[in-house]
């Protein structure tokens, strides 16, 4: 991280609210090697129902889109996000 700009090398904005997670790609200016650690994520939104899916194995954000975007909302309220 850099001090006094810490997206720098930021990759996932998240927010959990009772049984769902959700992790959104945040693709920050990072050129660092930890850039490299997540090239293999294109997914840029992951929905888990962490209650019954505690090890996060399967992403049901298409099955739940209305949590998705309730989530997302919360998590561009706090920090906001450039989706391009």
């Amino acid at each position: 991280m850099t001090p006094g700009d810490p997206d720098d090398t930021l990759k996932y904005l998240w927010c959990v609210e009772k049984e769902w997670k959700l992790l959104i790609r945040f693709d920050a200016k990072d050129t660092t090697k930890y850039r490299n650690v997540h090239i293999w994520d294109k997914a840029p939104v992951r929905l888990f129902n962490i209650k019954g899916d505690p090890n996060e194995k399967n992403d049901v954000s298409s099955e739940y889109p209305e949590v998705v975007d309730r989530m997302r909302k919360k998590i561009a309220d706090w920090h906001a996000v450039d989706e391009g």
